[in-house]
C-alpha cells in the first residue's frame, strides 16, 4: 500500500517519464492517433524515439508542439572501444584488447566505422561469447581486400543463429538444431519479405499454403464422424457440406485477427490459447445445446406417443444419438477456430519446407533466444536486417 502511494505521488508530481521507442514500427495509419494522444496528455514527460523522417513528418502535422528535437550522433571509436571493454570480463577474452586497440588507433578503418551504431555494437557483444576469439572478425576484415561496412555487418548477422542455437557448456541442448532453425527462419523471413511486412502474425500463415488440403482434411474428419455415429448414409453429404462451410470461412479467418476488437497487449501465445479456449467453449455449448434440445423434445415425444417398452428401446437409441451430437459439437469447436486452420497450415509447411510441425512453439523458442521479439500479438525479427539477410539466403520453394 505504501509503495502504491509512493508511485501515485511520483505520477502526480510529474516525476515519471514515458519513453516510446520505435515510432516507425507503428503502422502508418496509427501514427497520427498515437502522436495526437501524446500531444494532448499533460501528465508525464514524454520521450519519443524514432528515425528522423518519421519525426519530421510528425512535426509537419503539428503534433508534439513545443517538443525539443535531439538527433543521436554516431558512436565514436573511443566510445565504442570503452563500451566493448565494459561489457567483457576482466581480463577480457582473447583478441578483445586487439579489437579495442584497433578502434582507438585506426578511427577511419572499416571496422571502426561499422561499429559506430548500437546495432553492430550489440551484434559484436551478443554473437561473440567468452570462449570465442574475436580475432576471427579482425581476420575477416583483413582478408577481404576492400571490405565495406555492409560486408562486416552481414558477417556479424551470420553469427546470430550459431550463437543462439549452439549448445552452451553445462546447459541443456537447444530444442532445435542450428540447421533446422536456419532453414525454418529462412523460409519464414523470405515469405515475410515477399509479403512486404516486418510483422509475423500467426493467423495469417494459412495464406502461405493452399486451402485445398485443409478443406479435404476437414471433410474427411466429419465424414468419418458421421460414419462412426451410425449414419454412414450421411457421411459423404455431411462431410462435403461441412467442408464447404469450412472453405467459406478459411480465407476470412486468415485475414482477421482473433478477438480483433480486443486492444489488450496479448502475446502471440496468449492469443493462440484464447482462440483455442473460445473454440472449445463454442463446441461444448453447441454440442450440449443440440443434445439437450433434441433430447428433451425426443423424450417428450417418446413419453407421449409410445408405450413403455417401445419407449425404452427408442430411448436407448436417442441417448446414443445425443452422445454423438455432443462429440460432434466438440469436434466442431476444435476444427473451426483459427488455431486449427493454422495448425493444418503448419503441417502443410512442414511437408513443403521441412519446418517444425509445431511452428508456433519454434517461433516462441526463437523469441526466447533473442532471434525474434514480440510486439503485441505479432512476432518480428529482432533486427530487420537479419530478416533481409535470412530471406536472401533461403532456398526458394
Amino acid at each position: 500500500m505504501v509503495l502504491g502511494r509512493a508511485k501515485f505521488g511520483l505520477v502526480k508530481a510529474g516525476r515519471i517519464a514515458v519513453i516510446l521507442d520505435g515510432l516507425d514500427e507503428i503502422t502508418e495509419d496509427l501514427r497520427p492517433v498515437t502522436l495526437r494522444a501524446l500531444s494532448q496528455q499533460a501528465i508525464s514527460r514524454v520521450v519519443v524515439l524514432a528515425h528522423s523522417f518519421e519525426m519530421a513528418a510528425a512535426a509537419q502535422r503539428g503534433f508534439l508542439e513545443g517538443a525539443v528535437a535531439l538527433e543521436l550522433q554516431d558512436v565514436g571509436p573511443t566510445a565504442a572501444a570503452d563500451y566493448l571493454t565494459r561489457v567483457q570480463l576482466d581480463p577480457p577474452p582473447r583478441g578483445w584488447s586487439e579489437l579495442t586497440g584497433r578502434l582507438r588507433r585506426e578511427p577511419d578503418s572499416p571496422i571502426a566505422k561499422t561499429l559506430s551504431n548500437p546495432l553492430t555494437l550489440t551484434l559484436v557483444r551478443d554473437t561473440y561469447r567468452s570462449g570465442d576469439d574475436i580475432r576471427e572478425l579482425l581476420d575477416f576484415c583483413d582478408a577481404v581486400g576492400d571490405v565495406s561496412g555492409e560486408d562486416i555487418q552481414d558477417h556479424l548477422l551470420d553469427r546470430v543463429l550459431p550463437a543462439a542455437y549452439t549448445p552452451s557448456p553445462g546447459a541443456a541442448p537447444p530444442r532445435y538444431g542450428l540447421e533446422e532453425a536456419r532453414r525454418a527462419l529462412g523460409h519464414v523471413a523470405a515469405r515475410m519479405s515477399r509479403d512486404g511486412t516486418r510483422d509475423l502474425a500467426w493467423w495469417r500463415i494459412p495464406a502461405w499454403a493452399s486451402a485445398g488440403p485443409r478443406v479435404i482434411t476437414t471433410g474427411v474428419v466429419f465424414a468419418l464422424l458421421f460414419a462412426l455415429g451410425g449414419r454412414p448414409a450421411y457421411a459423404l453429404v455431411g462431410g462435403a457440406v461441412l467442408a464447404c462451410l469450412y472453405l467459406l470461412g478459411d480465407r476470412r479467418r486468415s485475414l482477421s485477427r482473433p478477438g480483433a476488437g480486443d486492444m489488450s497487449p496479448l502475446t502471440p501465445r496468449d492469443l493462440w490459447r484464447r482462440d483455442q479456449a473460445f473454440g472449445l467453449a463454442v463446441g461444448l455449448m453447441l454440442g450440449l445445446g443440440l443434445s439437450l434440445g433434441i433430447g428433451l423434445g425426443g423424450g417428450l415425444i417418446l413419453a407421449l406417443g409410445l408405450g413403455s417398452r417401445q419407449a425404452a428401446g427408442h430411448a436407448a437409441g436417442l441417448v446414443h444419438g445425443l452422445m454423438w451430437l455432443l462429440v460432434f459439437g466438440l469436434v466442431y469447436g476444435l476444427l473451426f477456430p483459427q488455431t486449427c486452420t493454422v495448425s493444418l497450415a503448419f503441417a502443410q509447411l512442414a511437408m513443403r519446407w521441412h519446418t517444425p510441425a509445431r511452428l508456433l512453439r519454434f517461433l516462441d523458442d526463437a523469441r526466447q533466444r533473442d532471434v525474434l521479439r514480440t510486439v503485441g500479438p505479432v512476432y518480428q525479427f529482432r533486427h530487420a536486417r537479419l530478416q533481409d539477410r535470412l530471406a536472401g539466403q533461403a532456398t526458394p520453394k
